[in-house]
Order: structure tokens, then C-alpha cells, then sequence
């Protein structure tokens, strides 16, 4: 059996949700089956892929744009695109620079739906298949020129999107092959076994409504409002638990 070869663009260097999901993904294909490259920022990210026996490139950064519903660019946002240009350099360096591992290969997956640079660069340099992953709910006011560019380029260089859930595909622009596909959780696997978290899930009261949060906690995830939505239950004396677990995007560097 030839392996497909499989070359994953990630887009930020700490240890995230995208970046676990993106993991066990490439550790749950079968060996012979695929050939996995990693294209990733420096940061967390190399110690895990490294410790998971995956093949990655390291670069300063990789180029992004962020037309998402929270971190969209307006007033002052818009200097981080002086950031993103300095990140392409490091993405252009590490297209060419390696580019018979992406010439040969066979798919081109991109972590994010704000990484819509490498999805063009790749498509215009080597002509491949390219898979992007959307996470992030994006901001789809079409009164925006910024809406209907991404949609265009969305539907000109993804070959395939794939939407984490619902609520994510609903805000992504108009494409023809666009799936849903939710993200898994493995709490069994031999590399990833917390005995600390094994007891508590042992503790849950099976009788009560008990709700799990499970993600970084920062604010653009959402956790403050589901606290906020905890109080609301405590005030009606609903008998409902909250079980959060995570770390600060600080904490994941």
C-alpha cells in the first residue's frame, strides 16, 4: 500500500484545542496508510509532535487572516496585519525551501479557516488538493468587502471545508463541499491518561444534569458566559453541575 502523504499546516505554536484535535487525528490513522508532515509556528506544539513521532517543519510564523466574528480587524486590530506580513516571509521561506516535501504531496491540510494564505500560496505554487479545517465562527456581514473576498477565496482554493459544527458552518461563506465534522476527545489513550482526571470523572453524580466544558479558558471560548448562564440555574435552583476543565492560553505556551 503507497501512503498518502498528508503535509498539515498549523497555524499557532501552543499546546490548544485545534492543536490536540489536529494530533490525535494524524495518531489515529493507520501507520502504513499515511505520511505525516507538520508545518508548524515554533512554540509547545514541537515537544508534542516530537514525543508523538511526527515528522514537522518549524517556522517563526505562519501567515493568517483573521475574519473572524471576535478578532475581525477594525480601529486598532487592523496593525496586527503588519505582524501577519512579517509572518509571511516565514511561510514563503518555508514553502520554498522544502518544496519537493509539498510538491510530492498529496493533500495540503490547513488547521484553520484564518489560514487562508498558506491555502492559496499552496495551490498557486504546487497545484494540490487543500482541506481546511474551520473552527472559528467567522463574521459573515455581507455589507463587508472582507466577507465576500474570503468567500471567493474559500471557494476558488479549498478543495474541501470542514466545519467543527454547526454553528461554525452556518457562519462560513457558501461552499459546494462543505462537511461537519465534530471534534473527538480521547481520555483512554495510554499517552494521555491523567489519573487526577480519571477520579474525578469517577466522582460525577450520574443523577444530576451535569454539564462539561472542556477548551482553553479565555474569554473568546466562551466560559464567562457560561458561568453567567451557571448563576441563572443556581438563582432558579435548578440541580445542575458544571464541570470545567482546561488552562489559560498562557499556560498552554
Amino acid at each position: 500500500m503507497n501512503k498518502m502523504k498528508v503535509i498539515y499546516i498549523n497555524h499557532y505554536g501552543v499546546w490548544g484545542g485545534a492543536q490536540r484535535s489536529m494530533v490525535e487525528m494524524i495518531r489515529n490513522f493507520p501507520r502504513e496508510a499515511v505520511n505525516p508532515i507538520v508545518l508548524t509556528p515554533e512554540g509547545r506544539i514541537e515537544h508534542i509532535l516530537k514525543d508523538a513521532g511526527i515528522e514537522f517543519i518549524s517556522v517563526k510564523g505562519i501567515a493568517k487572516v483573521d475574519h473572524t466574528r471576535v478578532g475581525y480587524y477594525k480601529g486598532w486590530r487592523w496593525i496586527i496585519l503588519l505582524r501577519e506580513l512579517w509572518y509571511l516571509l516565514f511561510t514563503m521561506g518555508a514553502f520554498l525551501t522544502n518544496r519537493k516535501k509539498f510538491r510530492s504531496a498529496d493533500i495540503i491540510h490547513v488547521n484553520e479557516n484564518t489560514c487562508i494564505v498558506p491555502v492559496i500560496l499552496a495551490k498557486k505554487l504546487y497545484n494540490k488538493k487543500t482541506v481546511m479545517h474551520a473552527r472559528a465562527v467567522m463574521n459573515n456581514e455581507q455589507k463587508l468587502f472582507r466577507t465576500r473576498l474570503m468567500g471567493n477565496w474559500f471557494r476558488k482554493y479549498v478543495d474541501v471545508l470542514v466545519a467543527i459544527d454547526e454553528n461554525v458552518r452556518e457562519s462560513l461563506p457558501y461552499h459546494p463541499r462543505t462537511v461537519t465534522i465534530h471534534n473527538g476527545l480521547t481520555i483512554s489513550d495510554e499517552h494521555t491518561v491523567d489519573q487526577k482526571l480519571q477520579d474525578k470523572l469517577k466522582e460525577i453524580n450520574k443523577r444530576k444534569l451535569n454539564l462539561g466544558f472542556v477548551g482553553a479558558l479565555d474569554k473568546n471560548k466562551g466560559i464567562y458566559d457560561l458561568i453567567e448562564a451557571m448563576k441563572v440555574c443556581i438563582e432558579q435552583n435548578m440541580d445542575v453541575n458544571l464541570y470545567v476543565l482546561g488552562a489559560s492560553l498562557e499556560s498552554a505556551r
